[in-house]
């Protein structure tokens, strides 16, 4: 099996920025888009200002070992881009595992980088547009994975997740989990306070701006503007995240914590920058 080491992250930054307008979903209730998140996260990464789940490879390598070896089903649940489809393709390989993926995300953007990306590294996955309550697989995964995934869900929905998570899973499926880990009141969300706003911006114009055109610039600028005012985490500590895997019949067989050493971030705080954070990465067996 053969799997591209090298990540176009460029590319797909540039793909992502294009396509988000047109592509990305409208909210019902409000009209809408998410193409400031969507159109703009491959370009934090690049420059930094968004976590990487590349830093967690070898979690989920050591994962991956606990489930069957030939074809196994994998859901990736939630992508804000490839980097989750592109560690597990990567983990895999270098296992000799040759998975069956699906993409699941409300939103087409995501998926269609992800199919790009496949492509480009000569496999075929499966996407699928679904909102992750309402997902109802053909056959039993043997995996779910996800990753910064449940901290947009407050506690309540966090326990109804992982129980739905449970029920997709065949005998013996695994959950396999990296979320950032913090205190705080988990029914309050995390946003940005106005001096991590401010300097959070004025980080992004200051690394944007150099391999960008000034149309380019301006747009994800905006983009920014709007993720400073959007972008939330609901709190997730270690112990809520085991008692939650706990509470959905979920087994935990790994659990460990660990602190990407990425110090392109700086000391910007906030909701995403990875700087200084720390993140459990957890697997629950069924």
């Amino acid at each position: 099996m053969t799997v591209t080491p090298d990540d176009p992250l460029t590319e797909i930054a540039a793909l992502a920025r294009e396509m988000a307008e047109s592509v990305c979903r409208r909210d019902p209730r409000t009209g809408e888009s998410c193409a400031w998140y969507h159109g703009l996260w491959p370009d934090l990464r690049s420059v930094g200002l968004g976590a990487s789940v590349s830093s967690h490879a070898g979690f989920f390598g050591k994962a991956f070992e606990r489930m069957p070896r030939r074809r196994p089903r994998v859901l990736v649940s939630g992508a804000a881009d490839h980097a989750l489809l592109a560690t597990v393709l990567s983990t895999c390989g270098a296992a000799s595992i040759e998975p069956e993926v699906t993409v699941l995300d409300q939103c087409e953007t995501p998926l269609r980088l992800n199919a790009w990306y496949a492509a480009r590294a000569g496999r075929s996955i499966a996407t699928c547009r679904d909102d992750v309550f309402e997902h109802t697989p053909a056959a039993p995964y043997d995996v779910v994975v996800a990753s910064s995934f449940i901290g947009y869900f407050p506690p309540e929905r966090r326990l109804a997740l992982f129980g739905h998570w449970r029920s997709m899973l065949g005998e013996s499926g695994l959950v396999a989990v990296v979320n950032r880990v913090r205190g705080g009141d988990p029914r309050t969300p995390v946003t940005f306070g106005p001096r991590d706003a401010e300097a959070f911006r004025e980080a992004a114009e200051a690394r944007l701006r150099p391999p960008l055109d000034e149309p380019t610039l301006r747009r994800q600028l905006d983009r920014v503007a709007s993720y400073v005012r959007k972008q939330y985490a609901y709190p997730v500590s270690h112990e809520d995240l085991l008692a939650t895997f706990a509470g959905a019949g979920l087994a935990v067989t790994v659990s460990t914590t660990v602190t990407p050493d990425d110090r392109r971030s700086g000391d910007i705080g906030g909701v995403a920058v990875a700087s200084s954070a720390t993140y459990a990465c957890v697997v629950g067996t069924r």
